[in-house]
């Protein structure tokens, strides 16, 4: 008959691993949760999720002013024709309704804007976007006193000129709206 085996010593606990006495292979793989922590887990999910739907309507609502906005200028437009009177008023009504419905979509408001990069056609449009929106001017770069109205590349050479004078830092907030032939608009909210 052979000689009994002393029986194997428990494995050494681990570096940086308190030892609880507990056999590792018995011992539970999680601590236990308590409660308390799951109720408090479960009512930080609930908020979150009242704090989602409530951003969702916010942006449904924004969406809804966009479209009422729109189809007033747009009728205003049809009965004054086309032209210079009657294209800055559906540009900034439209352009500022877009960039509110971004703004509602992105969960922030205006004053979370740290940069503007805005389609470079006309300063005075611009001008009237920003204060409608309550966005400082400064907040604003434009390029268009150096290029005039560059049409579709106006955001991105307004970008290549802000990120070259340092004007885009990391984690900046960025808008950028633009408008065009057609009478098309849209905004974006991007994080640098």
């Amino acid at each position: 008959m052979p000689a009994a085996q002393p029986a194997a010593a428990p494995p050494a606990a681990e570096e940086g691993v308190p030892d609880t006495g507990e056999d590792p292979e018995t011992a539970p793989l999680v601590e236990p949760v308590k409660l308390e922590a799951v109720r408090v887990a479960v009512e930080d999910g609930a908020a979150e999720a009242e704090s989602e739907a409530a951003k969702r309507a916010a942006a449904k609502e924004a969406a809804a002013k966009v479209v009422a906005e729109t189809e007033r200028a747009m009728e205003a437009w049809r009965k004054a024709g086309p032209g210079p009177a009657a294209t800055f008023p559906i540009t900034v009504s439209s352009v500022t309704g877009s960039v509110e419905n971004a703004l509602a979509q992105a969960g922030i408001s205006a004053e979370d804007i740290d940069v503007v990069l805005p389609h470079q056609a006309n300063i005075r449009i611009i001008e009237a976007v920003t204060q409608r929106l309550a966005i400082p001017m400064e907040k604003t770069f434009n390029v268009l006193e150096h290029t005039g109205n560059t049409s579709g590349a106006s955001i991105p050479m307004a970008m290549a000129a802000a990120d070259a004078a340092g004007v885009l830092k990391p984690g900046a907030v960025v808008l950028m709206s633009g408008f065009g032939a057609g009478m098309a608009w849209g905004s974006v909210v991007v994080t640098w």
